[in-house]
């Protein structure tokens, strides 16, 4: 099996210990060699071993914190009022028609100036 030298590195960022990332490579790997030939280690194989060794770090380093040591309560985050990104919308509604309203604006504009000229062209 192929160490993997960025394992350190990672293991620090995720809060977990370096044993424990060594532990979750070797599943990944495995897992890897589960979804696709183990003979044939292509660039899809490495991938979906670097994929899954991100999704097993980030749920055992979640798992090592206490719920006291969140930054933000999960509960607030769900909790969150929609009203934003509704108005947000709306605005983006309103916009295509303030911008059909000013083309055609300018667009009577303009042919009231060309049939001003003609009349005056043909005195």
């Amino acid at each position: 099996m192929q160490k993997l030298k960025l394992l350190p590195w990672l293991a620090r960022h995720h809060g977990v210990s370096l044993e424990r990332a060594n532990e979750l490579w070797r599943q990944a790997v495995a897992l890897a060699d589960f979804e696709h030939d183990a003979n044939a280690q292509s660039s899809d194989y490495w991938a979906y071993a670097m994929r899954t060794l991100f999704k097993l770090l980030r749920c055992d380093g979640r798992a090592l914190v206490d719920a006291g040591q969140l930054e933000q309560p999960l509960a607030l985050a769900a909790s969150r009022s929609a009203v934003p990104l509704i108005d947000s919308q709306r605005r983006l509604g309103a916009a295509t028609f303030d911008a059909a309203e000013a083309f055609l604006h300018a667009a009577n504009d303009y042919w009231s100036r060309a049939a001003l000229h003609v009349v005056e062209a043909r005195r």
